[in-house]
C-alpha cells in the first residue's frame, strides 16, 4: 500500500524532479556545445596546417635546415568512435589447450520407475525344524537374556540378564494377562429406577430376564432376553397309599432359607418348603406401578 505524502513532501518531490530535468538538459547542451567547439578548432587547425604547408612549399630560400627540437606534447584529442567495421575472416585454429582440472562429481542418478515383478523363483530347501522354548514359571533368581517366564498370568521375555521380578524394565511383555470379562449380576426383582449392564439377570412376572446390552431400557423390551419362564401347573399325581392311623405331625416352627419358608415338624422332619419369591415380586411390582 502506497503511503500518502504531505503537501511539503509532494512539493519537494516535484522540485527534485524539475531540478533533475534542468540538470540533464544543461549537461546535454554543454556536451553539444563542447563537441561543436572541438570540431571548429580541428577544422581551423587543419586549415592553418594546410596554409603553412603551401606557404613553405612555395618558398625556395635555400637548403632545409636541421630538424628542430621536438615540441611539447599536446593535449589528447577527443576520440570520436567510428562505425563498427566488417568482421574479419576467421583465424586459424589455435593449439589444443592443456587438460583442465577435474570437475565436480555428478549427482547420483534419480532412481527409475519400478520394473514389472519377476517370475517367482523355485522353492528353497527346507530349513531346520524350529524349536520353541516353553516359558517357565517365574522364580526368584537369575534369569538370562532371552528367557521366557510366566508371572501372574502374563508372559515375559528377559531383555538382559536380570534378577528383577516382572513387570520391570529388564522384562519385555510378550502376552499380557487380560481383564476378567463382566458376566452379569443376579439383581433380583426388576427395578425400573436401577441402571443395568449387559448380562445382568432380573426376575419379572414369574420369569427370568437377561439384559442384552448396557442400559437395556424398560422391561419387557428389545433390550431384554427371556431366559426362563414360570411353568404351568402340572397334572395331579396318582393317589397315594392310605396313611397310618397315627396322629399326623404338626408344625412347631419355621426356618427361612433364601426366599423360602421351611416348616419344622413335631417329629423333627422338614415339611415341603413354601416359595415366597413370587409374593415378594408381586409386592414390589405393585409398589413400582
Amino acid at each position: 500500500m502506497t503511503a500518502t505524502l504531505s503537501p511539503l513532501e509532494a512539493l519537494a518531490d516535484e522540485l527534485g524532479a524539475f531540478a533533475a530535468r534542468v540538470e540533464r538538459e544543461i549537461s546535454l547542451s554543454l556536451s553539444a556545445a563542447l563537441a561543436e567547439l572541438r570540431a571548429s578548432r580541428a577544422e581551423i587547425e587543419l586549415r592553418v596546417d594546410r596554409a603553412v604547408t603551401e606557404r613553405l612549399a612555395a618558398l625556395q630560400d635555400g637548403q632545409p635546415g636541421p630538424p628542430g627540437p621536438p615540441g611539447e606534447q599536446g593535449e589528447p584529442g577527443e576520440a570520436i568512435p567510428g562505425p563498427p567495421g566488417e568482421p574479419g575472416p576467421p583465424g586459424p585454429p589455435g593449439e589444443p589447450g592443456g587438460q583442465g582440472p577435474p570437475g565436480e562429481p555428478a549427482p547420483p542418478p534419480e532412481p527409475g520407475p519400478a520394473g514389472p515383478p519377476g517370475e517367482p523363483g523355485p522353492p528353497g530347501p527346507a530349513g531346520a525344524a524350529g524349536k520353541f522354548i516353553a516359558p517357565k514359571q517365574w522364580q526368584p533368581g537369575i534369569h538370562y537374556d532371552g528367557a521366557l517366564v510366566i508371572h501372574r498370568g502374563s508372559t515375559y521375555c528377559a531383555a538382559r540378564d536380570t534378577a528383577e521380578q516382572p513387570p520391570h524394565d529388564d522384562w519385555i511383555v510378550v502376552a499380557a494377562c487380560g481383564e476378567a470379562p463382566y458376566v452379569g449380576e443376579v439383581c433380583g426383582l426388576y427395578d425400573p429406577e436401577r441402571q443395568y449392564r449387559k448380562y445382568d439377570l432380573v426376575t419379572f412376572r414369574d420369569s427370568e430376564w437377561r439384559a442384552r446390552r448396557d442400559d437395556p431400557g424398560e422391561l419387557p423390551g428389545d433390550g431384554w432376553a427371556l431366559s426362563a419362564r414360570a411353568g404351568s401347573r402340572g397334572k395331579p399325581g396318582e393317589k397315594g397309599d392310605r396313611g397310618s392311623s397315627a396322629a399326623a405331625p404338626t408344625i412347631v416352627r419355621w426356618e427361612t432359607r433364601d426366599y423360602r419358608a421351611v416348616p419344622v415338624m413335631s417329629d423333627g422332619s422338614l415339611g415341603a418348603p413354601l416359595d415366597l419369591r413370587a409374593f415378594f415380586e408381586l409386592y414390589h411390582a405393585e409398589r413400582a406401578a
